[in-house]
Order: C-alpha cells, then sequence, then structure tokens
C-alpha cells in the first residue's frame, strides 16, 4: 500500500462495529477480564479507577496493570476511554437523543472533556462524525 494511502487511512474514521469489537475482544481472552468487560457494561456511566478495576477481577493492582497492558496492548485507562468513546459513537448513530446525553450516559459529565477525547479517537468531532455517518435529524425524545 503506497504511503499516501496508509496516511489517509490512519486520518479516516474507524468503523464502529470493528473497533468496538476489537476492544471486547482483547478482555474476552482471560476470564477475569470477562467479568471486568461485564461490570463495565452492566454500569456503562461509572469511571473506575485501576484499583477498583483490580479488586472487580480479584487481582492486586500491579498485577491487574501488568496483565491488562500485555493483553490490550493499552492501559487500562486508555482502553476505558476508547471503549466509552466507541460505545458513545454507536449510540450518537443509533439513537435520537443529544450529543450530551450519548456522553453522560458513558460517564462524560463535562461537554468539553468529553469532545476531547472523542476527537482523540475518531479525529473529528463527535458532531461531524454524526452528520459524516449520514445520520440525519430527528426529533430528540426526552429519556
Amino acid at each position: 500500500m503506497p504511503l499516501a494511502n496508509v496516511i489517509e487511512s490512519a486520518h479516516q474514521p474507524q468503523r464502529t462495529s470493528n473497533v468496538q469489537s476489537d476492544l471486547t475482544a482483547q478482555l474476552a481472552r482471560h476470564p477475569r477480564l470477562c467479568r471486568l468487560l461485564s461490570h463495565l457494561e452492566s454500569n456503562p456511566s461509572l469511571q473506575l479507577t485501576t484499583a477498583s478495576a483490580a479488586k472487580i477481577v480479584c487481582f492486586q493492582e500491579n498485577y491487574f496493570c501488568a496483565l491488562f497492558k500485555r493483553e490490550t496492548g493499552r492501559t487500562f485507562s486508555s482502553w476505558q476511554r476508547a471503549w466509552r468513546v466507541t460505545k458513545i459513537s454507536t449510540v450518537l448513530l443509533s439513537e435520537s437523543i443529544t450529543i450530551a446525553r450519548a456522553a453522560e450516559r458513558y460517564g462524560y459529565l463535562n461537554m468539553r472533556t468529553f469532545e476531547r477525547a472523542f476527537k482523540a479517537h475518531f479525529q473529528t468531532s463527535a458532531r461531524e462524525y454524526r452528520r459524516n455517518q449520514g445520520w440525519q435529524p430527528h426529533s430528540y425524545r426526552s429519556e
């Protein structure tokens, strides 16, 4: 693949379903990490610390950090941030709710923090991501 194509593809928004399945597959290889994923799915707005995540899987924090990095290639906080914004990107394309409501559902109470994390992951704002994926605005329903 020519270098220009590699550079261009690196700046394209990642397909949500592929990224999401990659993030979950990384944890599925280890039974205790599956427990962590289950906990995150059940409590999506909860932002876990490394120490609290280690407690969920019954590991010492240092061991958990090393295992998590070995299994996923990322730190727990980096992986959790990617998991959250990827989940939000799915919600943005499948539900007629505001961007703020979707971010809040996954624990982002500060929109500036959310926008920064989203843009770092997808190289575009949440609003542009939604528009570029062909989402058409509908009337928002209250939750």
